[in-house]
């Protein structure tokens, strides 16, 4: 998945964006950051950290993805903001 991709909207794309980090990092690690709330909304910061891996799976060395999600009164996430 690179910052051009559309947005995964829906169980089954957002399922999808999921294995396809589960795939790419072999020793997948999340970590949770922070859960401050604004109002009505929560923030949920977290971290993911793992080996990337080539096409014939081979590390290729570590990467880390932090992001942080507003979620809503609707309980669902209306922004997403993340970066390598």
């Amino acid at each position: 998945m690179s910052t051009n991709d559309p947005p995964a909207v829906g169980r089954n794309a957002v399922a999808q964006v999921t294995q396809s980090f589960m795939t790419a990092f072999s020793d997948l690690l999340v970590m949770m950051n922070d859960l401050p709330q604004r109002g009505d909304e929560v923030g949920y910061h977290w971290t993911l950290t793992g080996a990337d891996m080539d096409q014939e799976g081979r590390e290729t060395g570590p990467h880390q993805r932090v992001e942080k999600w507003q979620i809503g009164c609707d309980s669902l996430i209306c922004s997403s903001q993340a970066h390598f």
